[in-house]
């Protein structure tokens, strides 16, 4: 009886453990829904409680909303003549001041910008600016493909950032152009 209770707390931490694995292998099993561009030839897949929003603006492409407010748009804008996938890198020589002055020229307020610079999504190279309002969190990635922009923004609130970042990976991660 004594070699059971100087067992108990592995048994319970071993308990623990399996019921946290159970719990990350249910978050992981949700379905994304595959969505197909309207203005480019590209998609992302979005989690299933994002349901489809009127886009506003003239170069919006697709607008998603849950229940919380956070969001997914994409923006796409017909780039100048013989733009370059690569020339994304050129995005990262930007100050931070002048990423938060073009954002507040559009309008936001407050901007503080957490990182930035440029990455491979999908084997394209593809600018990030991660940015905050005090609010709202926005995880911004842009790409130059087949003489388009396209701008893919997911936003929630800066409180719930964290919990939401697996949900804000995938999707970004999920961006791509399908070749025609």
């Amino acid at each position: 009886m004594n070699n059971f209770f100087s067992k108990c707390p592995q048994i319970i931490f071993k308990i623990f453990a399996f019921i946290l694995l159970l719990s990350f292998i249910s978050h992981g099993q949700i379905t994304f829904i595959d969505i197909y561009s309207k203005k480019a030839s590209y998609k992302i897949s979005i989690p299933p409680n994002y349901t489809i929003k009127e886009a506003i603006g003239l170069n919006v492409d697709l607008k998603f909303v849950n229940e919380q407010g956070f969001s997914i748009v994409s923006v796409v804008k017909n780039g100048p003549p013989g733009i370059k996938s690569s020339d994304i890198n050129f995005m990262n020589d930007a100050s931070d001041y002048e990423i938060k002055e073009n954002l507040e020229a559009s309008g936001a307020r407050n901007i503080k910008i957490l990182n930035k610079g440029v990455i491979d999504v999908n084997n394209h190279p593809s600018a990030f600016t991660y940015y905050t309002d005090g609010e709202l969190y926005y995880h911004s990635i842009t790409q130059f493909r087949k003489g388009k922009i396209l701008n893919l923004t997911y936003t929630c609130t800066l409180q719930q950032r964290d919990i939401t970042m697996p949900y804000i990976f995938r999707v970004i991660n999920s961006l791509k152009w399908l070749d025609k």
